[in-house]
């Protein structure tokens, strides 16, 4: 039986080694939808990343193809991006990493 503190560190020290979180995992086993994904981008990411993805004062995301990546980076943040883990739902994430990958 593992301990809440041994079950952290792991989770910890694979982060720490590049690996992914199984949150990552979990979601993109959902199948996203690209058009939702959309309405979920505009009312959270065009403002920064604008509209059609190319940058603004966040950098351009088009031809992202790494869906562990965009995922992980939607989950945990990035630099001066926020976290959306707890703002988004799981399929919301699904969908919006499904329309950056997809739609553009």
């Amino acid at each position: 039986m593992r301990t809440m503190s041994s079950l952290i560190f792991v989770s910890l020290f694979a982060m720490a080694c590049g690996g992914k979180s199984g949150r990552v995992d979990d979601i993109n086993e959902l199948e996203g939808d690209p058009e939702n994904g959309a309405v979920v981008y505009a009312a959270n990411c065009a403002g920064c990343h604008g509209a059609d993805g190319t940058g603004g004062s966040g950098p351009d995301i088009t031809g992202e193809d790494d869906q562990d990546e965009v995922t992980e980076v939607v989950l945990s943040g990035e630099d001066s991006m926020p976290a959306f883990d707890g703002d988004l739902s799981d399929q919301e994430i699904a969908d919006v990493v499904a329309f950056v990958i997809d739609g553009l």
